[in-house]
């Protein structure tokens, strides 16, 4: 109860309007001669200060120390099981609510699938590639010259000579 009251006054406190008000009620009141206006509610009221709940009627905290227990405590909380009993429409509702976001999970527009199928197909060439590029260079080599894309005229002997075999002649000029 102190504390609520400390907190009352604190917030009575900030009111910026009030605080200029008090300044100069004190001000008047430490001068040697009484010679300023004496502020009332009145006053305060005509600068735009509204009365709240007064604090002079609240009444005083009720302190049993009777039924107080000044022991200490296990740090379990004490009174029940703790278990809040769910009613069997409540169960229900909670049921409704998790299958309603399942479905929203698994729902799929077509956007969706034609992305999920590009990036599928993305990645099925990027492990082509990969596949590609762990081969030696002769399988590579032998990939390109299936393809029609041999690089010519970088060793022209061997060339020639594996032109020779695949045509058929084998005299032995590579023995």
């Amino acid at each position: 109860m102190i504390q609520k009251l400390a907190t009352m006054r604190n917030d009575l406190l900030e009111d910026s309007k009030l605080k200029y008000l008090l300044t100069e009620v004190r001000l008047s009141l430490t001068a040697s001669a009484p010679s300023g206006p004496v502020i009332d509610f009145e006053a305060l009221k005509r600068h735009g200060y509204r009365g709240g709940p007064s604090i002079l009627k609240v009444p005083e905290p009720k302190v049993d120390d009777k039924d107080r227990d000044w022991t200490w405590s296990n740090g379990k909380v004490s009174g029940g099981s703790g278990e809040i009993e769910e009613s069997f429409q409540e169960r229900q509702r909670t049921r409704a609510a998790l299958n309603e976001g399942e479905e929203l999970l698994y729902a799929k527009t077509r956007k969706d699938r034609e992305i999920e199928r590009e990036n599928e197909r993305v990645k099925e060439m990027e492990r082509k590639e990969i596949e590609r590029e762990k081969k030696s260079f002769s399988q590579k080599e032998k990939r390109k010259r299936d393809l029609g894309q041999a690089s010519r005229g970088k060793n022209y002997v061997e060339e020639e000579k594996r032109l020779l075999r695949e045509s058929g002649v084998y005299s032995g000029f590579d023995a």
